[in-house]
């Protein structure tokens, strides 16, 4: 929140955390401090050598990359894994926020989950695309449907290890004292997870801040039923942009084709290259370092069925790679964005999150975001929720009715 321009939203996301409460260090006169009592549970990271699997810590060491606190200032660097947990379980949304209100309201709060609200649903519709459906716009806003942004991955693997020791696979290890540790302690290797992350900065992102991370690598050393290592290479900060729109051809509402989603992925040719940078860089921690090599990493010598007429590893098996394995990490952002009535790149809310226009509609999700997180949107969904709901109490208290 630190790169936006509008003051009222920096320094925010530990609003919604229930953390540490340790400071791990200051950059830039930011204080990274863990919240502690507060809504979603993030635990204090476990040790990077801490689970199954060789050091992720001993490469990034290797590699001159220093211990990064992923919650922190934005760093280069590697990084425990973080998850919204308690007690071994995942907390989401619900049971943190809506959950506890529901069991305190139970007489006087309904909360009905999959309704339709017609009219919001069209705040993501061109008026052109809506005079189509024989529907008269509310307002003229340009800019909704545009700038729409995802996280994307692609999942390099599988690399095998001759020391078995250091996977962890459910099928081949789990035991009953891992299922003692998972139920009665809420720890232990059951609990399924990511091992870690990297964050590094891709030639292009360097121009613009070589300390803001655009790219990220995911280590996976549990596994469901393989005993291989994987390594998701990730898009943080996308250059191409697509586009939602309304099917105009949709008979009503209930209609499962209502919206239109294009996301033009690697429509802006810098994002091929940039992701070939994360694959790279997967290869150079497992290959390269020696705390990959003392485990006997290899990667698998036998291309995909769909590149298999191009050099193997070269740029152009890559880039054809990518074209087959890439999936979406479901963060989807960007088309109502935040920002000052008739600026320049066009935006549908204000800084308080209301429609330009409209008096008393505020759109409060992922689509306000006028540039995507280089990471994860969970925490900074609940966090733009927050403050918005802080924004009307404040608002409302002074009105007398």
């Amino acid at each position: 929140t630190k790169k936006f321009t509008i003051k009222s939203w920096r320094n925010l996301i530990v609003t919604n955390e229930d953390g540490s409460g340790e400071r791990y260090f200051e950059s830039d006169g930011v204080k990274a401090v863990h919240a502690k009592k507060e809504w979603l549970p993030a635990p204090k990271p476990r040790k990077l050598a801490n689970v199954p699997g060789p050091s992720q810590a001993s490469a990034g060491e290797e590699l001159s990359f220093p211990i990064a606190d992923a919650n922190g200032p934005q760093t280069i660097g590697f990084s425990p894994n973080e998850n919204f947990m308690s007690f071994g379980r995942r907390v989401n949304t619900y049971a943190a926020y809506i959950k506890p209100v529901e069991e305190s309201y139970k007489k006087t709060l309904t909360v009905r989950r999959y309704s339709v609200v017609s009219k919001v649903l069209l705040r993501e519709i061109l008026p052109e695309d809506l005079e189509a459906a024989k529907v008269k716009p509310l307002v003229v806003l340009p800019q909704v449907g545009n700038n729409l942004q995802d996280h994307i991955v692609v999942r390099v693997e599988p690399f095998t290890v001759t020391d078995q020791h250091y996977t962890w696979s459910l099928q081949r290890n789990l035991s009953f004292s891992d299922l003692d540790q998972l139920l009665y302690e809420g720890k232990g290797y059951a609990i399924i997870t990511p091992n870690g992350f990297s964050y590094i900065t891709s030639q292009r992102a360097k121009r613009e801040n070589p300390n803001w991370p655009d790219l990220q690598i995911i280590f996976r050393f549990h596994r469901p039923n393989d005993p291989f290592l994987g390594c998701d290479a990730a898009l943080g900060r996308p250059y191409s942009q697509g586009t939602l729109r309304f099917n105009s051809s949709a008979i009503g509402f209930e209609d499962n084709n209502l919206p239109i989603s294009d996301p033009q992925y690697f429509t802006h040719p810098n994002d091929v290259d940039a992701i070939i940078e994360v694959i790279e860089f997967c290869f150079k921690v497992f290959e390269g370092t020696q705390a990959f090599k003392n485990i006997g990493v290899k990667f698998v010598d036998k291309p995909i069925e769909e590149c298999k007429d191009m050099v193997f590893r070269s740029k152009d098996y890559w880039t054809c790679y990518i074209q087959h394995r890439t999936m979406s990490m479901w963060h989807a952002s960007g088309t109502c964005r935040m920002g000052k009535l008739n600026d320049r790149d066009g935006s549908v809310v204000d800084s308080k999150l209301r429609v330009h226009g409209v008096r008393k509609l505020r759109i409060i999700d992922a689509s306000i975001i006028p540039r995507i997180t280089n990471a994860n949107i969970a925490a900074p969904i609940p966090a733009i929720a927050e403050k918005i709901a802080a924004n009307m109490i404040e608002e409302y208290s002074s009105c007398s009715f």
